[in-house]
């Protein structure tokens, strides 16, 4: 027998064809460049910030800041130390050892040997006329003060000046250093030292 074609019912088919398409994925956020906040140039911009912060609290002639001024160089040191190990080199490696040669060498260097030199300077050219009888003025305390503040006010000028040229030669030392290794923070991570042991500029 022959077979029938099938026959024509006029219904239409509810199958429909399956989708082999795959859908559109989403297009990719684009994220804005920013810096965040505690990345590591931000972090070194705020700790050139605090070393010249607590320098200045440490001399500044209203209240006394140096308990506060001794806890923030060492909360940086601290900092420094730490990111300064080998296992930790980035590109702003040398930051780190320039921030702490610039506290040791300042600290333990530059000011004391400015003190000692303002002292001796002092001693030097000054008049002592009012310490001749020094075994006496240890016997009367009043006239020893009376002495002194007579010596202090005879020789201010020259005691201000000295101070002024070897004191505040230190201390542009210290903060041109500061100054230098922020620029060279906000230079980017191409920027290098021409010296990091270096004990000038």
């Amino acid at each position: 027998m022959q077979e029938q074609p099938p026959q024509n019912t006029g219904k239409k088919s509810t199958t429909q064809p399956q989708n082999t398409r795959k859908p559109a994925k989403p297009p990719p956020i684009k994220r804005q460049a920013g810096v965040a906040l505690f990345s590591e140039p931000v972090g070194l911009q705020f700790m050139y910030s605090i070393m010249a912060v607590a320098s200045i609290l440490m001399i500044a002639p209203i209240g006394n800041f140096s308990l506060l001024s001794l806890l923030l160089f060492v909360a940086v040191l601290l900092v420094c130390y730490r990111r300064s190990k080998p296992e930790r080199h980035t590109a702003f490696f040398e930051h780190y050892r320039w921030i702490i040669r610039t506290f040791w060498i300042g600290i333990f260097c530059y000011m004391p040997v400015a003190s000692m030199s303002i002292m001796f300077l002092i001693l030097k050219f000054s008049d002592m006329s009012h310490f001749a009888d020094f075994a006496a003025l240890q016997e009367n305390p009043e006239v020893f003060e009376k002495n002194f503040n007579d010596y202090v006010a005879d020789h201010k000028i020259m005691m201000f000046s000295i101070a002024a040229v070897l004191w505040g030669g230190a201390f542009l030392w210290w903060f041109a250093r500061l100054w230098k290794g922020f620029r060279g923070v906000l230079a980017g991570p191409d920027f290098r030292f021409r010296s990091v042991t270096t004990w000038l500029l």
